[in-house]
């Protein structure tokens, strides 16, 4: 393996690079890179298909949009080590669940509600099924799992929900 290989961060080019940082780069001592500044921004959508993750996870996009500080995708290094400690396989139930929970609240009003649900059954399902079918497994989601019965899921909703889904742990990580 070269040098210059070791040297770049998994995720693939920063969204902002310079030229300056590039030439700095290529004149360092043995092709070796020249720390960069933390809170520079990488570019999500270049990192994820380098990564072992699904390429087309279609909640892609989302979990980036989360992790990221001001929820517009582009993440710090330090955003992106939380994503990796969250979707870790040792990570807690309750941790998981939580930003599980905020991946699907897709309009960030603190409930998952139908449009949230229809939203997350239609990127899972890959727009396969019909908008009669998607309507009727939101309803039966709300019918099972809204325990106040207001038509929307709280994060103790939610969280109710995930405990009884055994398999949540397994499927709720990344593996490097």
């Amino acid at each position: 393996m070269r040098a210059a290989s070791l040297c770049q961060f998994p995720l693939g080019t920063m969204r902002d690079r310079t030229d300056s940082s590039e030439r700095d780069r290529k004149d360092s001592p043995g092709g070796m890179c020249s720390p960069r500044p933390p809170q520079q921004l990488w570019s999500w959508s270049l990192a994820l298909p380098r990564l072992s993750y699904p390429r087309d996870n279609p909640f892609r996009q989302r979990i980036a949009q989360v992790f990221s500080e001001d929820g517009d995708g582009h993440m710090t290094l330090d955003n992106f080590l939380d994503m990796f400690s969250v979707m870790s396989e040792m990570a807690p139930r309750d941790l998981k669940a939580y930003y599980a929970f905020k991946i699907y609240d897709f309009n960030n009003d603190d409930y998952i509600c139908m449009w949230d649900l229809e939203q997350t059954v239609t990127r899972l399902t890959r727009g396969e099924l019909s908008a009669e079918e998607v309507s009727l497994v939101c309803e039966k989601v709300l019918d099972e799992a809204d325990g106040d019965h207001d038509g929307r899921l709280s994060l103790e909703d939610f969280q109710t929900m995930i405990l009884r889904a055994p398999d949540f742990l397994s499927t709720f990580h990344i593996r490097i």
